[in-house]
């Protein structure tokens, strides 16, 4: 994806680790990983799990979410130019998620979610605050606790994230999703 700005998860971990004046034995203990497991992450020579990810978080007592951050740009208006977006495609997932906010320190997230046919948002969330989403293109079934839901194209949704929640693309054509969360929880 020429353009996109890519982002290091391995050299924020790094650099949040160095911060608090830790070694790597001292995280990698407080987190349940071993200490190769999380060089290698910070090295960026290992596809992290989002679990692993949280517990080193957790460590640090921080959301997930900061890892994808970059600066301001001005003071008083963000763009995001579409070449600079920040994306990420979890573990084991083809799902493209492209954050249209420039970082987490927000009180909303805002991310554009592309799925092609068949594909799903992956494991199943909870976490704190509320959730909107609108369908751009295509077609979703929405699980929240125990109530599903299509949703089509310009179909709109809010829920509370409390309760879990996933979906997956069962049109047939590739999703376009716009979500906004607030606060920030990738």
């Amino acid at each position: 994806m020429g353009g996109i700005a890519a982002v290091s998860i391995g050299k924020k971990l790094r650099e949040l680790r160095v911060e608090r004046n830790l070694t790597l034995e001292q995280v990698a203990e407080a987190a349940s990983l071993s200490k190769s497991y999380l060089s290698q992450l910070e090295n960026d020579h290992s596809n992290p799990s989002l679990n692993s990810l949280r517990a080193v978080m957790d460590v640090y007592g921080l959301p997930l979410a900061v890892l994808f951050e970059y600066p301001d740009t001005h003071p008083t208006i963000a763009v995001v130019r579409k070449s600079k977006r920040r994306t990420y495609t979890l573990p084991d997932s083809v799902v493209r998620r492209e954050f249209l906010t420039p970082d987490t320190r927000r009180k909303m997230e805002a991310v554009l979610t592309v799925a092609g046919v068949g594909e799903a948002s992956g494991a199943v969330f909870t976490h704190e605050g509320e959730e909107f989403g609108v369908v751009l293109k295509g077609k979703l079934r929405l699980h929240v606790g125990e109530v599903s839901c299509t949703l089509e194209e310009g179909d709109s949704v809010y829920f509370d994230c409390g309760f879990p929640h996933h979906w997956e693309n069962i049109g047939d054509i590739p999703a376009e999703v716009l979500w906004v969360l607030t606060p920030p929880s990738f």
